[in-house]
């Protein structure tokens, strides 16, 4: 592929993890989903172009959707995690040993939780209302990020297999 049709991609990616982010302000109903949606795209962009590109497209979208998205609220998961993810299991799981692996996705996603927490509750002072302890609200998330991550991988096999014929 050559250079400008790269950047036409990463620009297409970005413009698509906009609308998608956008979305999250206008259906409420499908706010995780559009989020993990604008996170899968950032994989195309590494299986395609690599992850430079990935990463310039993560940032510019993190960047115009602090410009462009009504609720700013909405964007933390996508920065603090979702966004880059992608990137980050590319590396992990080279390591190639199971266990290690989701050892350290779950680790990473512990500290993702905290910012994203921490983010919430000091920098933009919202007082969280759990109708459940804050232990089951972590065990569960740790569940929905396992479902998160295996979905992620069928979303790279599914490209990979059906869908990446037609990027080129």
């Amino acid at each position: 592929m050559n250079k400008s049709k790269q950047i036409s991609l990463g620009a297409m990616i970005t413009v698509f993890s906009i609308i998608l982010l956008y979305m999250t302000s206008v259906i409420p109903t499908a706010r995780f989903f559009l989020i993990s949606l604008a996170s899968f795209l950032i994989a195309v962009l590494i299986i395609e172009v690599g992850i430079s590109y990935a990463i310039l497209s993560f940032v510019s979208t993190a960047i115009l959707g602090f410009i462009m998205i009504p609720n700013k609220l909405l964007l933390i998961p996508y920065i603090t995690f979702l966004g880059y993810y992608g990137v980050i299991k590319l590396y992990i799981e080279r390591i190639d040993k199971f266990l290690l692996e989701w050892i350290i996705k779950i680790v990473v996603f512990n500290i993702a939780l905290s910012i994203n927490y921490y983010l919430l509750t000091i920098v933009f002072a919202q007082q969280l209302i759990l109708p459940f302890s804050i232990i089951f609200v972590v065990l569960g998330l740790q569940i929905v990020f396992i479902v998160y991550d295996y979905t992620f991988s069928m979303f790279i096999q599914y490209y990979n297999n059906k869908l990446k014929r037609y990027i080129k």
